[in-house]
């Protein structure tokens, strides 16, 4: 499977911490639909998501 990086922005719900866990559920749902049609198996998902995904904001402009 080749590699493909992207970023995605979204607007911050609630606080930074609970934008990060809404958007982990959401990534993590349709991540997870993906790896099913394709056959991969992820035993890191939720490590390589609170890696990626955070609550740190981010410069606005």
């Amino acid at each position: 499977m080749k590699k493909k990086q992207f970023n995605l922005n979204f607007i911050r719900v609630g606080t930074p911490e609970q934008s990060a866990i809404i958007v982990k559920h959401l990534v993590r749902k349709e991540l997870q639909k993906m790896f099913q049609q394709h056959g991969v198996i992820a035993t890191n998902l939720d490590e390589v998501l609170d890696k990626y995904i955070t609550a740190e904001p981010t410069d606005e402009q």
